[in-house]
């Protein structure tokens, strides 16, 4: 009668223990990580990295608007993931100094895809100023600072 109960027990424990993996797999990211990419950009060499960023571009200009809107929206959809997954680590008071400094740069990226200057191509206001500025500097005929 022990060992029925023993035996129960421990088919319960391994049946728990198989939910809990499958719900954990399901949780799991489906996209594969851009770790091995990264890695291997750093190894190239600078003509090699500027001979890869030169190839994307060429892909993404061969792309219709339709394609490059889809790819764009996949690229925000996953900074705005990245951007959770950090607000949430910043929340729970595990952020580290690294990650408080990638949080920034990802919300400014945000911000400015966002942005009505990203959507229409055209130059941003301040982009604008600093033409103006230097406009203005060639009509002054009189030094600033006298």
């Amino acid at each position: 009668m022990k060992t029925t109960l023993l035996l129960k027990c421990i088919l319960a424990a391994l049946i728990g223990a198989g939910a809990i993996q499958t719900a954990r797999a399901a949780e799991a990211p489906a996209e594969p990580e851009k770790k091995p990419v990264r890695e291997e950009v750093k190894k190239m060499t600078p003509e090699e990295r500027q001979a890869r960023a030169k190839q994307l571009r060429e892909k993404l200009e061969k792309m219709t608007p339709e394609q490059r809107e889809a790819q764009r929206k996949v690229w925000r959809e996953r900074l705005e993931k990245r951007i959770d997954e950090l607000n949430k680590k910043k929340t729970e008071g595990t952020l580290s100094e690294d990650e408080t400094n990638r949080l920034q740069h990802l919300e400014q990226r945000l911000k400015m895809w966002t942005s009505a200057c990203w959507r229409t191509s055209k130059p941003s206001p301040r982009t604008n100023r600093r033409r103006n500025r230097s406009r203005n500097r060639k009509r002054r005929s009189k030094p600033r600072c006298a």
